[in-house]
C-alpha cells in the first residue's frame, strides 16, 4: 500500500498495524513518525500514533504530547474523550481515567477491536485487571485473535498475564490462531507492500 499511495497516512497506518502485530515495535514506531507528518490535526490515526509509542517503551513523554497536542485541537467528542483516558492511563491516573472514559468511547470501543484492545492495555497500564479483562474480551469477541501479540509481544498486557481468566482467553485465542493457515510475518509485509 505505501507504494501504491504513499500520501495517505492510512496506508502507513496498515503498515504500522503489521509491525506491531509482530512484535517489530522500533520498526512500528519509526513508521508512527512518518504517519504524523501526513495526519491532519482532527485525525483520529494521532491516537494510533500516541499508543504506538507506549507500546514501543521509552516513548512515554512523545506519547503524552501527543495525546495532549491532539486534545487541544480537536471538538469534545468521543475521540477526545478517548485520548483524554489514554493521556491519564500514560500518567497512571486512574481518577482521570475514570472521569474521562465516556459512553460514547465505550459503545465506538464494543464495535470497533482496535478501540477495545486499546482500552484492555490502558486499563492493564492502570492497574485495573478486570477492566483489561472486559475490554480484552470484547476485542478478541470481535475478531483480534494474533496470539502472539497478546500472549507475548504486547508489553502493556504483562500486568494481567498471570491472571488465570487471561490464560484461559488466551487458550480460546491460541486454538484460534492455529486455525488458520500459517501465514509468516514476511508474507503478511509484502501482502502489505503490494
Amino acid at each position: 500500500l505505501t507504494r501504491i499511495d504513499p500520501l495517505t497516512p492510512i496506508s502507513w497506518l496498515c503498515e504500522m498495524v503489521v509491525y506491531t502485530g509482530t512484535g517489530r515495535f522500533a520498526d512500528a514506531t519509526a513508521i508512527a513518525r512518518k504517519v504524523q507528518t501526513l495526519l491532519e490535526p482532527f485525525s483520529p490515526i494521532w491516537i494510533h500514533v500516541a499508543w504506538q509509542g507506549l507500546l514501543a517503551g521509552g516513548y512515554e513523554l512523545e506519547a503524552r504530547d501527543v495525546l495532549e497536542q491532539y486534545c487541544a485541537r480537536v471538538p469534545d467528542g468521543t475521540y477526545r474523550s478517548l485520548a483524554r483516558f489514554l493521556l491519564a492511563a500514560v500518567d497512571r491516573d486512574p481518577g482521570a481515567a475514570r472521569r474521562a472514559l465516556t459512553t460514547s468511547v465505550e459503545t465506538a470501543a464494543m464495535w470497533q477491536e482496535h478501540l477495545a484492545r486499546i482500552l484492555a492495555d490502558a486499563c492493564a497500564r492502570l492497574g485495573d485487571t478486570d477492566e483489561a479483562l472486559r475490554w480484552l474480551k470484547a476485542s478478541i469477541d470481535r475478531g483480534a485473535i494474533n496470539y502472539p501479540f497478546f500472549a507475548e509481544h504486547n508489553p502493556l498486557l504483562e500486568p494481567i498475564r498471570s491472571d488465570p481468566r487471561f490464560k484461559e482467553l488466551m487458550a480460546g485465542v491460541r486454538r484460534r490462531w492455529e486455525a488458520f493457515p500459517p501465514v509468516g510475518a514476511a508474507r503478511v509485509m509484502e501482502s502489505c507492500r503490494w
